[in-house]
């Protein structure tokens, strides 16, 4: 049997607290650390408790809605003395969302159930037709090669 765990229902009540402690005007953003330092336990245990305790679970969903929310605010709208890159930074390790390239121009696809036998036996052969050549003319010469030594 494993060691009893530290959780307490209370816990939850707590960490809703912490959020009433963070945000824009008191230039401290919410963070999940913040709550296992305040429960006196490490960020391995707030995750497991996270996974066994719905309510809990939900208030650390909050935590992280909140960082997430402020973090897109202070970089849209900039915040005081925020460093735009940091928080671009947290909002990509922290909620996943990444820079995108966007593409801009015109696809061109072949319909191949449109084509012909003879019209797909000319496309394989323009593709694969060299490939295969090299390919056996490669066979033949490692079989030259080896009926020599």
């Amino acid at each position: 049997m494993g060691r009893p765990t530290d959780y307490l229902p209370s816990h939850v009540q707590k960490v809703w607290d912490y959020l009433k402690t963070v945000g824009r005007e008191q230039t401290r953003l919410a963070k999940i650390v913040d709550i296992a330092l305040l429960l006196g336990v490490d960020e391995n245990t707030i995750t497991q408790w996270g996974k066994e305790y719905p309510d809990f679970s939900r208030a650390l969903s909050a935590v992280k809605a909140t960082q997430k929310t402020q973090l897109m605010d202070d970089a849209f709208y900039g915040g005081r003395e925020i460093n735009s890159n940091v928080g671009i930074f947290l909002l990509n390790a922290n909620h996943g969302m990444h820079k995108t390239e966007r593409f801009e121009g015109e696809i061109k696809a072949t319909p191949y159930e449109n084509l012909s036998d003879e019209e797909l036996d000319a496309l394989l052969e323009k593709k694969f037709g060299a490939w295969q050549r090299d390919k056996e003319q490669t066979k033949k010469l490692l079989e030259a090669g080896g009926s020599n030594g």
